[in-house]
């Protein structure tokens, strides 16, 4: 997606702004509120990362990513996994 080519390129704000874009446009696409989520674990906000997939928790089958996030968000509040090495993984 565009939000994730931005990071890549180095441009994290552009990159969250266009998230929370797309996340406005389609509250039901999954990928935006996994991006905003992965982006604010890795500034070390678990609130914002937990509250922004945390929606689509709600449905009975959410997706793999969603998942994954939710094990992220879950593993460093638990203390499990220091917020450091995640940031690290998240790139």
């Amino acid at each position: 997606t565009m939000a994730r080519m931005l990071s890549v390129l180095g441009r994290q704000e552009d990159a969250e702004r266009v998230a929370i874009t797309a996340q406005a446009a389609d509250s039901d696409w999954e990928e935006p509120a996994v991006f905003l989520s992965r982006a604010a674990l890795a500034r070390g906000d678990l609130k914002r990362a937990a509250d922004v997939i945390s929606p689509f928790r709600e449905y009975e089958s959410s997706s793999p990513e969603v998942d994954r996030q939710q094990r992220m968000v879950n593993a460093v509040q638990d203390g499990k996994t220091a917020a450091r090495a995640i940031k690290e993984y998240l790139g």
